[in-house]
């Protein structure tokens, strides 16, 4: 049994990147249009569709049954819900996010590994990423993202070893280079930690964009390379890490660890006094813009995120900052 959720209509800025459909499918119901595609060339498929945006109220409801699930959607809130719902049911969730010429894919499997609020502990502030309609995209690199989670699901249900989990494949197609890292179940992850939490559910939907904002968020970010040339020329500045506790442990480039829902203003500037830059970062960038943008709206000057984050950062790299 394939089911197919979507409640959006075919629209002609998706047919760059959406290939199941053609001219004459706008203004049809995408699940509607998938299935004819389907059916078309196998017609045994068996098929159930789900006309409706997934949610908190139907989540348990569409999934109950499935032997894994393939995120395909650009919507941060529906991601945490479908991790939500996948460690309860026990299915792994097959996750891949793709942005202007960078794609990454990742598979989650709580039984046996970390899930997806291990590596995204905290929703990206509204406006900071925007989704495929808003920022852009190559067109073929949803059709190559889409083809390596095909894979994994048919991996996991042949029982094949080798899924992707607690390991990220990021795809660079401007460079043409793929970088992998990895990172471990965090224990007191809110989702499927060993440490209970109660009203998480109400928590990520308080703190997670419904809707993509304006993109006038970003914060002033510092590149790796510009990061190496301050150390090489002396410059002094001062590193924050802005990820929970247990991330630090796990690994990170030195600095002080402040978790972002502590960061205070104030507290940052007893610590920089002498230093020509604050630098914050985190696992991938997003936290650490956000609390550049905190500090730069608080008034204080010439702090930056580190861009990207610290995910793919080579050891060399990581011990050359930590030792700075």
């Amino acid at each position: 049994m394939l089911g197919l959720v979507d409640h959006d209509r075919v629209d002609l800025s998706n047919l760059q990147r959406q290939i199941m459909y053609r001219e004459q499918d706008i203004g049809r119901y995408k699940v509607e249009c998938a299935r004819d595609q389907i059916v078309g060339l196998n017609s045994e498929v068996r098929i159930s569709e789900y006309c409706e945006a997934i949610d908190k109220q139907n989540a348990r409801r569409i999934l109950d049954g499935y032997d894994v699930v393939v995120d395909c959607t650009d919507n941060r809130l529906t991601r945490y819900i479908l991790n939500e719902i996948c460690v309860e049911f026990k299915i792994p969730y097959i996750f891949s996010a793709i942005h202007q010429f960078d794609g990454q894919i990742c598979t989650f499997n709580a039984s046996v590994g970390p899930c997806y609020e291990c590596l995204f502990p905290q929703a990206p502030p509204p406006g900071l990423i925007g989704n495929c309609s808003d920022s852009g995209v190559i067109g073929a690199l949803p059709g190559v993202l889409g083809s390596l989670q095909a894979f994994e699901a048919i991996k996991f249900l042949l029982e094949e070893t080798g899924n992707v989990v607690g390991r990220v494949i990021s795809f660079d197609v401007r460079e043409s280079k793929l970088n992998e890292f990895h990172f471990d179940k965090v224990e007191d992850c809110p989702c499927c930690g060993s440490i209970s939490h109660s009203n998480r559910s109400e928590d990520i939907i308080s703190r997670t964009a419904l809707n993509a904002c304006p993109m006038d968020s970003f914060a002033p970010t510092i590149k790796l390379a510009e990061l190496i040339e301050m150390i090489e020329s002396g410059d002094e500045f001062v590193l924050f890490d802005v990820r929970s506790k247990s991330e630090h442990a796990i690994s990170n480039i030195g600095g002080r660890n402040i978790p972002l829902d502590e960061l205070n203003p104030s507290d940052v500037a007893s610590h920089s006094l002498n230093a020509k830059s604050v630098i914050f970062y985190c696992q991938s960038g997003i936290r650490s813009s956000r609390a550049c943008k905190m500090l730069t709206d608080a008034g204080l000057s010439n702090v930056f995120s580190l861009s990207g984050g610290i995910a793919n950062l080579e050891p060399a790299i990581s011990a050359l900052i930590a030792g700075s």
